[in-house]
């Protein structure tokens, strides 16, 4: 395999580390006073700085066309919903728990492929979203009735969320470069979830800022988030750039494993041999899915070619 290759293996776990901080990160902000839609407020606030540093430094055009509008409004407030709604879901349910199932949106994906793509699912997708479902059947089924339903509900909110901004991420990457999404993205997403920080507040007030029960761990716990989310995003693109997509994207769908490990190793966690059994189900899926779809592609370029 070519040093490209593994440099983008090694960015794409580098990734899936920083990425799997944030949730059990939400998770100890809460414990410490910080609510987590407060934590993602301030997450997406950072990224929206950093976004407009690299404009200035950088100096690129952020000019939308104006066809693109709806589609960049669109995702801005879904990925502040989406992020609210993961990191809120660890509130009433283990972080390992929801982390597995909101890894279920590949597959969600998958599934509404043939109403997105306009194209058939094929029966190895289909095999492999039974399975999927499967292992997420077997995390949850044993234990459901001890199961916060309002935790499962936001991570499945979540999943479904993320689903649909994948799908309008990938039209909105085909109308602007990456600095302009992340710009424009984060730029509505900030608005959109502060607004929902104060609706669940009950007034205009941070609890960040008022809350006597928020700790110094609180706040280095969001500033944690803060900086996985934009180095995690920057080495996913890095690692992208390095190999092709049929060879990372396995190691990209190690995240919930991160997530399960980091919330044993920092939070005690521990969960039901079911739930590790299910999860790991879900983890193949994804992973055999990646193959699948990359694989097709491939083939499909060829044939063009």
């Amino acid at each position: 395999m070519e040093n490209r290759a593994w440099a983008g293996i090694g960015f794409a776990l580098f990734t899936s580390g920083l990425y799997g901080l944030n949730v059990p990160f939400a998770r100890i902000a809460f414990l410490n006073g910080i609510p987590p839609h407060e934590a993602v407020l301030f997450r997406g606030m950072s990224m929206m700085v950093f976004a407009v540093m690299a404009v200035i430094v950088l100096r690129e055009a952020v000019r939308l066309p104006r066809q693109a509008w709806p589609v960049i409004i669109c995702l801005g407030i879904s990925t502040g919903l989406v992020s609210v709604s993961y990191t809120s879901a660890v509130r009433f349910i283990s972080v390992g728990l929801s982390s597995i199932i909101f890894y279920t949106y590949p597959l969600i994906i998958l599934i509404a492929s043939p109403i997105g793509d306009r194209r058939p699912i094929g029966w190895e997708r289909l095999v492999l979203a039974l399975l999927a479902f499967a292992g997420l059947a077997l995390a949850l089924g044993p234990s459901l009735q001890q199961l916060d339903w309002r935790g499962i509900a936001l991570a499945l909110l979540a999943s479904v969320g993320a689903a649909v901004h994948a799908y309008l991420g990938r039209h909105a990457s085909r109308r602007m470069s990456d600095l302009t999404n992340i710009f424009w993205t984060h730029l509505i997403l900030v608005p959109t979830v502060m607004a929902t920080a104060f609706v669940i507040n009950g007034g205009i007030e941070l609890t960040a800022f008022t809350g006597t029960s928020v700790t110094l761990l609180g706040v280095v716990a969001v500033a944690t988030m803060c900086a996985a989310y934009i180095m995690g995003y920057m080495a996913h693109m890095r690692a992208l750039r390095l190999a092709p997509a049929a060879i990372t994207a396995p190691f990209f769908n190690l995240e919930p494993v991160v997530v399960v490990i980091i919330a044993a190793v920092l939070l005690g966690e521990k969960l039901d041999l079911n739930q590790y059994a299910g999860g790991a189900l879900v983890i193949v899926a994804l992973s055999l899915s990646s193959l699948v779809r990359d694989k097709k592609r491939v083939v499909a370029e060829r044939m063009i070619g």
